[in-house]
């Protein structure tokens, strides 16, 4: 009887060291199925946009074909005569909850239209952002657009996009997935800096904040306020 006890235990501890090495790997094949990044190659948003702006923002960016008054469909010059209104906003301003011309902005359009002004509405929003990345398209291309009026909201943005890196809101496997770039304010430069994740490509980007040990860029900015 106790001579078989010690081939027993080592029997169980090989069983046990079998069961948590086959649950470790489990967990590491599942952590890689969900986080591994999309295919972007045929992926509009490389049709629109450029590297910077797409690095910047995660590559999260409006169709222009979804939008009516997508901003794209504007040229950047005005005709004269001509007044315009920027609209800034998230998905409520962009629409997605919405069929095709329902949205805020094309809906205002329609109300100008009947005006006795000449006037373009340009929906410049985007789904799932916070304020500083629509400052981004703002940077990009906005101010380009010989704008007379900026509109933002209707709703406010929500603090919590602009806290990390990459707010995921689904479970799917989304772009909102892939990290942005971040401000923060330094105190003790007393300025305000933008902070990315490292990498040259949303795919290197998208592993390296993804990654079992993250890089310290993640670790010193992510999920923290605005203020160092």
């Amino acid at each position: 009887m106790y001579k078989n006890k010690p081939l027993k235990l080592l029997s169980i501890f090989i069983i046990q060291i079998l069961f948590f090495s086959a649950f470790f790997s489990l967990g590491i094949f599942i952590y890689h199925f969900f986080q591994y990044p999309q295919n972007l190659e045929n992926n509009h948003i490389l049709k629109y946009y450029p590297d910077s702006l797409i690095l910047k923002t995660g590559g999260y960016l409006s169709d222009p074909e979804k939008r009516k008054n997508h901003f794209l469909k504007f040229p950047m010059k005005k005709e004269k005569g001509i007044m315009r209104i920027g609209v800034f906003g998230d998905s409520f301003t962009y629409g997605s909850e919405v069929e095709f011309g329902e949205s805020f902005p094309a809906q205002l359009q329609e109300i100008l239209d009947n005006s006795s002004y000449g006037i373009e509405v340009l929906n410049f929003s985007k789904s799932g952002v916070g304020f500083q990345h629509q400052f981004f398209l703002w940077e990009a291309y906005a101010k380009k657009y010989d704008l007379d009026y900026v509109l933002i909201g209707p709703s406010g943005f929500y603090f919590d996009r602009e806290v990390s890196f990459a707010k995921n809101f689904s479970l799917s496997l989304d772009q909102l997935r892939f990290p942005r770039d971040r401000f923060v304010f330094d105190k003790r430069e007393n300025k305000i800096k933008i902070v990315s994740v490292k990498g040259l490509s949303l795919e290197d980007r998208y592993k390296n904040y993804y990654k079992l040990i993250p890089t310290r860029i993640v670790l010193k900015y992510d999920r923290r306020p605005f203020q160092l």
